[in-house]
């Protein structure tokens, strides 16, 4: 008779199996029913993370199935598709109803993106529920449908206490105004959704500690964030107004990152509108920035942004080069005590790509930030920058703890007063 090794009666070992096979499924299912040992740990890892109702609503076949649509829809080539939805055809069962509650009790992490849903079957579902949490020991959220259709209404049934890592919040608005925030004046339908959503998770899951929002940051899609006690990470994209999301954060002590894109054209006008100052912004907590932004407001954030524990800086826009060379000096003005790790992602509003720029004009500023582990410069578009061997020597002397240097250098040749030798400056 064959008998186990030992080793399978660890716990902690069985799960690091599992774990480390979580996407063979069959692997998994199989284990599933080999025993009690192996069962439990294989069915975490399997029900973990689910992407649509579609495996939890399986567990119901006498009450649920999928029905034609009767909609007309099209796929992103313009090609009619079938449109099938969730329908509820006949009462729930008890006992199939108690095997979903014990699968959704392993559900950690739920993307909510896919699955058409009729509205009633969805109500049916919030009834029998009864103000208990489908997934009660979720963590992570990520919702992407659309405000205005009938499977909106079952996020609720997505939250409970236990929520905390993150929510990933994308109520798909249609059509190009998707894309097209930077042309509002006033909120959309969409963004009263947001708020509407934000109120909701806050009720259920208060203790969230990382959101992220495609919004154009109307007051009525972010305002309730202040609520958000708890909120370590911020992610906002689309933005139009930063000096309202900076005011939003003045109300979240625990914020540790913000990071926004800001919204705009495809082809910026030139010479870009002027940027209203933004009021002061003070956080005494907040450790890392990123910011995509056009140049001036990218400039205006940075001259209003009071972060003595700011460790970590990204930055991303298009711009002239006394631009880039006031974003430096802006930087090491503000925060040279505090600096570890800073990103720049450099685009050159140049006229003639094959004339080199030097990279001691526009950042030589930035020698002046001694506590740098990290420094990171590229260009998405080959911004040809030269670098001469005073550059490196003025790299090594300026940055002493440097770990990891990344530079945009567009060389078509080697050259001899560059050997490779010179980089022991910056490690010794």
């Amino acid at each position: 008779m064959a008998f186990a090794h030992p080793l399978w009666s660890i716990a902690e070992v069985v799960r690091e199996v599992m774990i480390q096979s979580a996407d063979e499924h069959n692997t998994l299912a199989k284990c599933a029913i080999v025993s009690r040992a192996l069962s439990e740990p294989a069915l975490e890892v399997l029900w973990e993370k689910q992407q649509g109702l579609g495996k939890l609503l399986g567990l119901l076949p006498a009450s649920f199935k999928k029905a034609d649509s009767g909609a007309d829809v099209q796929d992103q080539f313009g090609n009619n598709i079938e449109s099938e939805s969730f329908v509820l055809y006949n009462p729930i069962q008890e006992q199939q109803w108690s095997r979903l509650v014990y699968y959704a009790g392993l559900v950690r992490s739920f993307s909510g993106m896919e699955d058409a849903f009729d509205g009633l079957a969805a109500a049916v579902l919030i009834q029998k529920l009864n103000g208990r949490a489908l997934f009660p020991r979720l963590k992570r959220l990520v919702w992407k449908r659309p405000f205005d259709g009938a499977a909106s209404a079952l996020l609720v049934l997505c939250l409970s206490p236990m929520l905390r890592n993150g929510v990933y919040l994308d109520v798909l608005e249609g059509g190009m105004g998707r894309f097209r925030h930077y042309s509002r004046t006033g909120p959309t339908a969409a963004e009263y959704a947001y708020g509407t959503a934000l109120q909701l998770i806050h009720s259920h899951a208060p203790k969230v500690e990382d959101v992220q929002l495609w919004t154009s940051g109307f007051s009525c899609s972010v305002a309730r964030l202040r609520e958000f006690d708890n909120l370590r990470v911020l992610t906002l994209r689309q933005v139009i107004d930063v000096a309202l999301v900076f005011d939003v954060c003045k109300s979240l002590p625990l914020l540790q990152k913000l990071d926004i894109y800001v919204a705009r054209p495809d082809i910026e006008p030139e010479p870009e509108p002027v940027q209203p100052a933004i009021p002061e912004f003070t956080h005494a907590g907040l450790t890392c920035l990123e910011l995509n932004a056009p140049p001036q407001v990218a400039l205006a954030a940075l001259e209003a942004l009071h972060a003595p524990s700011l460790r970590s800086l990204g930055l991303l826009f298009e711009a002239y080069e006394d631009t880039w060379k006031r974003c430096t000096e802006l930087i090491a003005s503000r925060f040279a005590d505090s600096l570890r790790t800073l990103d720049l992602e450099v685009e050159d509003s140049y006229h003639d790509a094959d004339i080199g720029i030097s990279l001691h004009d526009w950042f030589s500023p930035l020698y002046t930030l001694r506590e740098l582990r990290s420094v990171g410069i590229s260009s998405h578009f080959e911004t040809r920058f030269t670098i001469t061997a005073n550059d490196v020597h003025a790299m090594g002397a300026a940055w002493p703890q440097l770990e990891d240097l990344r530079l945009p250098t567009v060389q078509d040749e080697p050259l001899l007063e560059l050997p490779i030798t010179l980089l022991e400056v910056l490690v010794t």
